[in-house]
């Protein structure tokens, strides 16, 4: 099995898709820590898959913030492909042992469950 770092766009749809899902739950600070902690996961998995250190996985990648940009009403596509991106970060960070218990990886069930919501109401 191979890890990549799954690239900035990914991690900053997911963040827009979450604001505008989270509505007064969440804070756009909260949103975009939660987010980038995603991304910390995904490094952590491609360090721990390739045995580098995480310093030099984040170094390399090149980004280490997501800012959360004006996205249009989510509907059951955007929804859709949140959730398609949502399992990429997740396959791309389940390489490390702590992940099925990382904060990361509940956001992006949760996500992806909220999501889904709004396609069954589609």
């Amino acid at each position: 099995m191979s890890a990549f770092v799954c690239n900035k766009e990914t991690f900053v749809y997911v963040a827009n898709v979450a604001w505008k899902l989270s509505g007064p739950v969440a804070t756009k600070e909260q949103v975009v820590a939660l987010v980038n902690e995603m991304f910390m996961e995904n490094c952590r998995s491609v360090a721990y898959r390739y045995t580098e250190p995480v310093s030099d996985v984040v170094r390399e990648s090149a980004y280490s913030m997501v800012f959360i940009d004006d996205i249009s009403d989510v509907d059951e596509i955007v929804c859709k492909e949140a959730i398609s991106e949502l399992e990429n970060i997740d396959y791309q960070s389940c390489e490390h042992p702590g992940w099925k218990d990382s904060k990361s990886h509940k956001a992006i069930e949760q996500l992806k469950q909220l999501c889904s919501t709004v396609i069954v109401k589609g």
